[in-house]
């Protein structure tokens, strides 16, 4: 690893996001598809534009002015939270297996409508977490990951993206729910991801570890349709099925991705290669090390 601030000779103060901010993508897709779903749980579903209500008009007095700890423990408590913390700039450590105290859902709302809504002053410098109190993340080392995992898998097609739970680590948030809200997917949780795309029903799963009972070849797949593992599975003998048994903490979740004849993805902003044993990995998605 490597906190070189310089990646395929660009500069690392020469952006490759389009985005300012997280806000700005929120914000971008509410205008874009306000009433598309964003986020499916099991007893509730928020649109695009109840998502940006939601982050952009939370009342967070309840911090109290603290640095606020976010915990995967609750998986929608959690992903609102950090949305939440995110969009606003505001920095938050992220222990996925600790308890967070605040209840998202519960937070009021100050008196806004959508017109009122403009993007808060945040810079994609600007620290946006601190993971196992290791490594910090920008809010450009969060979109450039986010942006990576999408482009790879083109998420920007049709069809929902599907994620495995629990969701115990930032491999799972960034290839399970940031990547794909990134590129405005609806994100559904599913006990069997991988089924969901091989019936047609979703473009993209994040399967984790959780082989899909269906058969492996089956037809009517959306175009460009993908099952992302977290490990190797000799069984999946499918040309949609990617494997990713390594991810790195300081990478902000990425690692290797292979498909069926051990051909690496590309990550946009992010190289990843071998020397000797030992993975390499540099760019601009990579947190810089505040634990020697």
């Amino acid at each position: 690893m490597t906190d070189s601030r310089t990646f395929l000779d660009i500069p690392y103060d020469e952006h490759i996001v389009p985005f300012p901010n997280t806000a700005a993508v929120l914000m971008q897709h509410a205008r874009e598809f306000p009433d598309k779903p964003a986020l499916c749980f099991r007893d509730k579903t928020y649109t695009y534009a109840a998502l940006r209500d939601l982050c952009l008009s939370a009342d967070l007095s309840a911090l109290n002015g603290a640095k606020p700890l976010v915990s995967l423990h609750d998986t929608q408590n959690g992903l609102l939270l950090m949305l939440i913390l995110l969009s606003r700039g505001i920095p938050f450590d992220l222990d996925p297996q600790a308890a967070t105290h605040v209840r998202a859902a519960e937070l009021p709302l100050t008196e806004k409508v959508p017109g009122d809504f403009e993007p808060p002053f945040v810079h994609l410098d600007d620290t946006a977490m601190v993971l196992d109190g290791t490594y910090r993340f920008s809010q450009y080392n969060l979109l450039v990951a986010a942006q990576a995992a999408g482009i790879a898998f083109k998420l920007f097609r049709n069809g929902d993206a599907v994620s495995a739970l629990p969701l115990a680590s930032v491999r799972d948030l960034v290839f399970g729910v940031l990547g794909p809200l990134y590129f405005a997917k609806t994100v559904r949780f599913s006990a069997d991801p991988g089924a969901e795309v091989l019936a047609g029903r979703a473009q993209y799963a994040w399967c984790a570890d959780i082989l899909p009972d269906a058969p492996l070849l089956s037809g009517g797949l959306l175009r460009d349709a993908h099952m992302l593992f977290s490990r190797e599975y000799p069984e999946t003998l499918s040309p949609y099925a990617r494997y990713m048994p390594v991810y790195f903490d300081q990478a902000a979740g990425l690692g290797p991705v292979t498909d069926l004849e051990g051909n690496l993805m590309n990550f946009l902003g992010v190289d990843i290669g071998r020397d000797g044993e030992a993975w390499t990995c540099e760019g601009h998605a990579l947190g810089q090390t505040i634990v020697l």
